[in-house]
């Protein structure tokens, strides 16, 4: 499953790719991801966690290719200094960000043209995460307030995007105050939130 729409943040389109991972055994997609990414996933000590990241990889590059008019392999990726990954030149921000619901781990990528920051982040609501003991342990002040104050058949749900902004602006790379947010939610018991500054 692939599906694409446009969403406005900080008064800017962001293009918002999901993918739905296919079976570990499907290994088509590692033939675009370059050599240091192949060797990235080798280093990791999960097979399926490694599946993860070369989809992921694959896809996001197809995806810049597309926008560059390139080929997927020969898009220029680099990780800055804490491991976030960029195109040099500042054509395009993005950002990406995986999680497993019960059909299986979803993939979202966010593309934004031109300089800037970008960070998404996507979260499956399951019945086993306790959004409420996330909440106490690293939620701000403001944003358990936040949660006290919605009906108690909404903190469920209010609790995620929550949680979903703060990884998004954690994955944006930097504290501009001008960041904004989007979210949303998807039919399949997904949130997602974007951050753009």
């Amino acid at each position: 499953m692939e599906r694409s729409w446009t969403i406005e943040c900080a008064a800017r389109p962001v293009l918002l790719f999901l993918h739905s991972e296919p079976p570990v055994s499907d290994t088509a997609h590692h033939a675009s991801v370059s050599a240091a990414e192949r060797k990235r996933a080798a280093a990791m000590n999960a097979p399926a966690r490694a599946h993860t990241f070369l989809f992921a990889r694959a896809c996001l590059r197809r995806h810049l290719g597309h926008l560059l008019g390139i080929t997927p392999e020969a898009v220029p990726v680099t990780l800055l200094e804490n491991g976030k990954p960029v195109l040099p030149g500042g054509e395009a921000a993005f950002s990406l960000s995986h999680s497993t619901g019960p059909d299986g781990t979803r993939i979202l990528i966010g593309i934004m043209r031109g300089a800037g920051y970008l960070g998404v982040d996507l979260q499956h609501m399951g019945p086993a995460t306790d959004i409420e003991a996330i909440a106490k342990r690293f939620f701000s002040a403001e944003e358990n307030a936040e949660l006290a104050a919605v009906p108690p058949a909404s903190r469920r749900r209010t609790g995620f995007d929550i949680w979903c902004k703060r990884e998004a602006r954690f994955k944006l790379g930097t504290n501009d105050a001008r960041a904004a947010f989007a979210d949303g939610a998807l039919d399949d018991g997904f949130v997602y939130a974007v951050c753009a500054a």
